[in-house]
């Protein structure tokens, strides 16, 4: 029987089973079971589909140090020789993936997008040359195989649970963390994008229009997000970038504003319902894959739809709409 090993999205955890997809596509009918390296010690929010779960006492430093977790997975691989190790592509998986690959003197494949086989061979798919090429890259090291996993790219429908085995890491690793909590500071409440239903999202051409951003997307009841341009204007934090170096999102209803549609923009919209653009130009590369498009100016746009949703909104009882805000909250 086949053994995975996965490190929980210390992001999201609950998104770690995802990545039981991966499991699938790479190993289809034959046998295997998937083990889940887990930081919490709320077992409420451990997700569901693994065969067994370690879970390490986390005191809030662990999940901060790629090189004690590697120490930890390699103390995993030399009693259980997992034959594929799956790392989450968050900001602390590109620290430990390639860390691990190094230390187990194997190959390591980044940031994945999708698994395929082509006759007998397994491919594993990654976006290369800045997301105009999609290459298939063939593993021909040794076992353990090291993916990192684009977040956000799979979804994992279960068709059974098995039954899990939770099981304590206590071990003292020889090389204990170099990192020291100098100070703790409670984080702001914000939200992930990652999780939104409806998203507001603006480009180059919404830069005059970047402040109703905000209003449309609460008239909607979503968020904001953004492309590059406005990242890197300084405009937008780098939180809400959508693409392929920001975050790949799943929403149900995608508003582009001022987007022009680079592929790598692209990258980052994953089954999306319904995607509305508006842009002056009705050949931008949005467009082509939008199920609405609107050709005109973003500003005049979001304060025409705020003026309907406005009137909409003369129609419902206040009740009606605190109650609707109130569940969203």
């Amino acid at each position: 029987m086949k053994r995975i090993l996965i490190l929980q999205d210390t992001e999201l955890p609950k998104r770690s089973n995802d990545l039981l997809e991966v499991c699938n596509r790479i190993y289809g009918s034959e046998d295997h079971e998937a083990w889940l390296l887990a930081f919490s010690s709320d077992r409420e929010n451990l997700p569901e589909g693994f065969e067994r779960i370690i879970l390490v006492q986390d005191e809030g430093i662990l999940t901060e140090d790629a090189r004690y977790i590697c120490a930890i997975i390699m103390d995993l691989y030399s009693h259980h020789a997992f034959d594929t190790i799956l790392i989450p592509g968050t900001w602390l998986g590109r620290m430990v993936a390639p860390r691990l690959a190094k230390q187990l003197h194997v190959g390591l494949v980044a940031e994945i997008n999708d698994v395929q086989r082509n006759k007998d061979t397994l491919e594993f798919v990654r976006t290369a040359y800045s997301g105009n090429v999609l290459a298939g890259i063939t593993m021909t090291s040794n076992p353990p195989i090291i993916l990192s996993i684009k977040p956000g790219i799979f979804s994992w429908e279960p068709e059974s649970l098995p039954k899990t085995i939770i099981q304590h890491y206590d071990k003292k690793i020889t090389s204990p963390s170099s990192l020291t909590c100098l100070e703790r500071k409670q984080r702001p409440v914000s939200y992930d994008i990652r999780d939104s239903e409806v998203l507001v999202s603006g480009g180059g051409g919404a830069k005059r229009a970047y402040p109703l951003l905000e209003t449309l997307a609460e008239a909607l009841s979503g968020d904001v997000s953004a492309s590059r341009k406005l990242v890197d204007q300084g405009i937008a934090k780098r939180t809400i970038q959508v693409g392929q170096s920001g975050k790949i999102v799943s929403p149900r209803l995608y508003v582009a504003i001022g987007i022009d549609g680079a592929i790598q923009h692209v990258e980052g919209l994953h089954n999306v319902e319904t995607i509305l653009s508006v842009n002056t130009r009705p050949d931008a590369p949005i467009c082509s894959i939008s199920d609405v498009v609107v050709v005109g100016d973003a500003k005049i746009f979001i304060e025409k739809l705020l003026q309907k949703i406005a009137l909409e909104n003369e129609h419902t009882t206040p009740d009606q709409y605190t109650s609707d805000r109130g569940e969203r909250e």
